[in-house]
């Protein structure tokens, strides 16, 4: 009872300590945005290596997108099911990885892929169409992406993804609507009242039934693509940074800048790598290891290891040790432990307190201090395999 109380305690005190940084912020708007201060320069913020994040599409995400867009040029290209009151209006699901992208990595990602289905759809199997045929795929499918992943993204459960089909669902029926009424007799070289008698018993109908049937897919194969995604893509390293743009001092002033860096380093382990965290009591070392764990893609809570020496969590990305050797006292004990095993491999080991001499080849030092109203992170690699 005493060491869970312990236990507690300590993480209360880097919690405590993280608030009151936060508190102390002057200008919280620009830190949110992710600028540093000068300590020499009180109230003057400098954009430092923490903020020169470089714009990319995170590895894992660009493969998940790269598969699904690929898949749906497939499908668009090879599968098309007649419409039986209709044989000119065909049926493909070239949409369903389309919206299970927008689903996954958000409606910009959804869009994107919609555009570049939409040119290679219209420059092969669909060039008589010209240009209207790929403005036509781009309206159809465009607007059932959009609406149903901006659903999604601010409601992301099982009722937003609901609420979302259905939207989509609605407004891609309403569009096809309007735009047969408008482009249809163009495009086909007919009176526009051929169009409106087709409205209500083959047009409609085959929208209802196209946007229903994606809808439907979509809906029922969305989580297990993204548990497939995830096993397939585990190993991919998230590498939207490299070492020498985390490498040096950055100035943290709440939780959200500790979790930024936290995030920025994660997305550069491969595997192997151990974290070397000093600082004293309550600096954020806990803190920051929490924000590891998340980036990883851990989902169990994270505790400080103080009374356990190790704890594990094998969920993420990599396989995650955090240790605390603060009541080790002779180095021999780890060996006990079988400490120096569980280094190496497809493993990230996070060390506070260390009290080891051997580390590997990849070992990060970051050293956490607390200087009034910042808290600085001072990140150096060394010796780190490419």
């Amino acid at each position: 009872m005493t060491e869970k109380l312990n236990e507690q305690t300590e993480t209360l005190v880097e919690e405590v300590a993280e608030v009151q940084v936060a508190e102390d912020v002057e200008v919280e708007t620009a830190v949110a945005d992710g600028a540093e201060t000068s300590s020499d320069n009180k109230g003057k913020f400098s954009f430092g290596k923490l903020s020169k994040k470089k714009i990319r599409i995170p590895t894992r995400k660009l493969c998940g997108m790269a598969v699904l867009a690929a898949l749906a040029v497939t499908l668009a290209c090879t599968v098309h099911i007649p419409y039986f009151a209709a044989p000119f209006l065909e049926y493909s699901p070239s949409d369903v990885p389309i919206l299970i992208a927008s689903f996954m990595y958000g409606p910009v990602a959804g869009i994107l892929i919609t555009v570049i289905v939409s040119l290679i759809q219209g420059f092969t199997v669909s060039a008589s169409s010209g240009l209207i045929g790929i403005a036509m795929n781009l309206l159809s499918t465009g607007v059932f992406v959009l609406s149903a992943g901006l659903v999604y993204k601010f409601k992301h459960n099982l009722k937003g993804a609901l609420i979302g089909l259905l939207t989509g669902f609605l407004s891609g029926v309403v569009t096809m609507l309007l735009w047969n009424i408008l482009f249809t007799p163009i495009f086909m070289g007919v009176e526009r009242s051929v169009v409106l008698t087709m409205l209500p018993t083959t047009i409609l109908p085959f929208n209802v039934l196209k946007y229903a049937g994606n809808a439907g897919l979509t809906f029922v194969l969305y989580k297990a693509t993204g548990k497939l995604f995830k096993l397939a893509f585990s190993k991919v390293p998230d590498m939207t940074v490299d070492d020498g743009e985390i490498e040096g001092e950055h100035i943290s002033r709440s939780l959200k800048d500790t979790e930024a860096l936290a995030k920025r380093i994660a997305d550069t382990l491969t595997g192997g790598e151990v974290i070397i965290l000093s600082g004293d009591l309550g600096a954020g070392k806990t803190t920051f290891t929490k924000g590891l764990a998340k980036a990883l893609g851990v989902e169990s809570e994270v505790t400080s290891p103080t009374f356990t020496i190790m704890n594990v969590y094998e969920e993420g990305r990599l396989k995650l040790n955090h240790l605390d050797m603060y009541r080790i006292e002779h180095e021999d004990d780890l060996y006990e432990l079988g400490v120096e095993d569980a280094i190496g491999g497809d493993t990230v080991t996070v060390i506070e307190w260390n009290k080891l001499t051997s580390l590997g080849d990849k070992v990060i030092y970051i050293d956490v201090t607390v200087d009034k109203k910042n808290r600085k992170f001072n990140v150096r690699y060394e010796n780190t395999c490419s």
